[in-house]
């Protein structure tokens, strides 16, 4: 199917899922931050450990973070990462997902921050499906997809991280 026909599809399905997300949204109990999950645009040249270094301030434990990449172009991947990134392939023109994201989506997080900048229909059907109480990202991307609103560019990524602590740390009524 062509590529402009599958983000027309993909569009759609992500805006009838927003829709009904919106609609029941109920109000949260925020208790204890136990498990962060990251979606990460591929463009971005950031490590694992600048995530981990977010879930440390929270006593979070790195086997309870769970990094998820995106990559524009179908290239080769390493093995190693195989398993924690999807592409374009990876999701199926009216909406199916492979296992990697199946699993990603399923599994339950308190906290998803969504490190991207664009509205980009691949990011944020994946970002919609995840199971979270609360989501984060930035403000150059269409908010209703995010909780929290960070309003920095991309490339301040310490000035990010620290506005992510300090109003999660509200939010959770961290110590």
């Amino acid at each position: 199917m062509s590529s402009w026909l599958k983000k027309i599809f993909l569009g759609y399905i992500y805006k009838n899922e927003l829709n009904k997300l919106l609609v029941s949204k109920q109000q949260m109990s925020f208790k204890k931050i136990n498990n962060i999950s990251i979606i990460l645009d591929g463009r971005f040249d950031i490590k694992e450990a600048y995530f981990y270094r977010i879930a440390k301030y929270f006593k979070v434990p790195k086997k309870n973070v769970k990094i998820l990449t995106f990559f524009q172009t179908n290239k080769k991947l390493e093995s190693t990462i195989l398993n924690k990134s999807y592409g374009q392939k990876d999701i199926g023109s009216f909406g199916s997902f492979n296992e990697v994201l199946e699993v990603f989506c399923a599994s339950k997080c308190d906290v998803l921050i969504n490190y991207f900048d664009k509205n980009d229909i691949h990011l944020k059907i994946v970002s919609l499906r995840c199971d979270k109480k609360i989501s984060v990202g930035f403000n150059s991307v269409e908010h209703e997809l995010n909780d929290l609103i960070i309003d920095v560019p991309t490339k301040n990524k310490n000035v990010f991280a620290n506005e992510v602590k300090k109003y999660l740390k509200i939010i959770y009524k961290f110590q």
